[in-house]
């Protein structure tokens, strides 16, 4: 069916969608900096990619500020392995929250709502899963561990 809506196309919308948001740029932004045509750009967004022109997805990269390499990930081009990095990535939602936690644009108070909303949610799942408080990482702890190669 045409409309559906495969996993690759689904997370290279949301690839550009987030990093288009979190710059503060529009739809019309992208589409005029990158001369990528506007129902193009709408169709990547709305998670149809079935054969993308290459350059085009890395002018919208560039812009965006996005790595052509994720962009290839997302599109199911190539691994996290391929690019050398590890295979499980950090989940959305907690990238997000370090995004906005790390972006000074935010007003202060707006990310320290936030810190104590994490906060609030890790100490109920710590008392829910029954776990200790985490230790805090001293001296040896923070050493890389050598492995012992014979």
């Amino acid at each position: 069916m045409r409309n559906e809506v495969s996993a690759e196309g689904s997370a290279f919308a949301t690839l550009l969608r987030d990093a288009r948001r979190n710059r503060g740029e529009t739809q019309d932004d992208v589409i005029l900096a990158t001369g990528v045509s506007r129902s193009t750009y709408l169709r990547w967004e709305a998670g149809g990619v079935d054969s993308p022109n290459l350059k085009q997805v890395r002018d919208v990269c560039r812009f965006l500020g996005i790595h052509p390499g994720h962009a290839g990930i997302a599109l199911g081009l190539m691994s996290r392995e391929d690019l050398g990095l590890s295979p499980e990535p950090f989940d959305p939602v907690v990238v997000k929250a370090g995004t906005i936690l790390a972006d000074e644009n935010q007003p202060a108070r707006a990310r320290a709502a936030l810190r104590k909303a994490l906060q609030a949610a890790l100490d109920m799942w710590r008392a829910a899963a029954d776990l200790p408080e985490p230790k805090e990482p001293r001296g040896a702890d923070l050493m890389p561990r050598r492995r012992n190669i014979r």
